[in-house]
């Protein structure tokens, strides 16, 4: 490439490492800026086990997003997929969430006009060592209008649910 254009990709590893009381964090990390986009894409495993996979992109190329005009236009393509991971297993031992959870974040769309979805699940969800049972959360964002909708069924019976809807200008 050259200095108006830049050209070049790279990858960073890290293994055996810790932060927050979790141990043995690995993971992998790719970025590139090419011709048709920046992108990056990666892994993280907790405890010798894949717990998060990601992906994304960002085009045209970045000297075409450089400035707020040409950034808020450029294609965006991102995902992160969060792998079933049990937090008692892997996490410290005073972390007061407990369960098996996963997840998975995407975005498309263009940074000024988003469209971002996510949804999370939790098996066996306990909070300080109390049972609550099954948890989800679904929430999206598309064209200044956010919604979200959390279902906790407990492993007693019954369900609480709740919704949110909001709109932007």
């Amino acid at each position: 490439g050259t200095l108006s254009g830049p050209r070049t990709a790279g990858t960073i590893d890290l293994a055996r490492g810790a932060w927050s009381g979790y141990r043995d964090l690995g993971g992998h990390a790719s970025v590139s800026l090419a011709d048709a986009a920046v992108s990056a894409d990666g892994r993280v495993t907790v405890a010798g086990e894949e717990a998060v996979r990601f992906q994304g992109s960002l085009a045209p190329a970045l000297e075409r997003v450089t400035t707020p005009q040409g950034l808020r236009r450029a294609a965006l393509r991102a995902e992160v997929i969060v792998l079933p991971i049990a937090l008692g297993r892997t996490g410290p031992a005073d972390v007061a969430l407990g369960g098996t959870f996963t997840g998975r974040l995407a975005a498309s769309g263009t940074p000024g006009a988003p469209e971002v979805t996510l949804l999370l699940e939790g098996e066996g969800v306990a909070v300080a060592g109390r049972p609550l049972g099954r948890a989800r959360l679904e929430a999206s964002y598309a064209r200044a209008h956010a919604a979200a909708a959390f279902t906790l069924s407990p492993t007693s019976g019954g369900a609480l649910r709740g919704t949110l809807a909001v709109e932007a200008d």
